[in-house]
């Protein structure tokens, strides 16, 4: 096997070692929700494609669609509202960080929204295909 330069791991343990913290990571939540514990309280409805926050305590505290997340402008845009909105018993800076790491994992931004510094549109279709590998992921890894 070829080894990478991290500690002399090769290619495919690397990978094991990055599923294995995939799936310890993974939670699910009544009515199917889904959530990696990077996402800060942040959780998906796969059914729905909406993004549900809670607060610590796993109370609900906000939504939004991910159909609205179609380019870089609409990303930046939700980033800043979240980070701006200030909601009681939320750490809004981490709650911020989940919010980008969950848009990341599931839409891929670099790949598919704003690689090179070109802005890219998603379709509607492109977001949902999106956010069913995911699920995809979530639930075979």
């Amino acid at each position: 096997m070829t080894e990478s330069p991290q500690r002399g791991h090769s290619a495919a343990e690397l990978l094991q070692q990055e599923a294995a913290a995939f799936r310890s990571r993974r939670r699910t939540f009544d009515k199917g929700l889904i959530a990696d514990t990077a996402w800060n309280g942040w959780r998906l409805s796969p059914d729905s494609l909406v993004l549900f926050l809670y607060d610590n305590d796993g109370h609900y505290a906000y939504e939004l669609e991910l159909l609205r997340l179609t380019d870089s402008a609409h990303i930046l845009d939700w980033v800043l509202m979240v980070n701006k909105k200030g909601l009681q018993a939320i750490d809004t800076a981490k709650v911020t960080l989940g919010f980008i790491r969950m848009i990341d994992d599931i839409l891929n931004l670099q790949s598919n929204v704003c690689g090179s510094g070109a802005n890219k549109q998603l379709t509607a279709q492109q977001i949902r295909d999106l956010a069913a590998a995911y699920v995809h992921r979530f639930n075979t890894a």
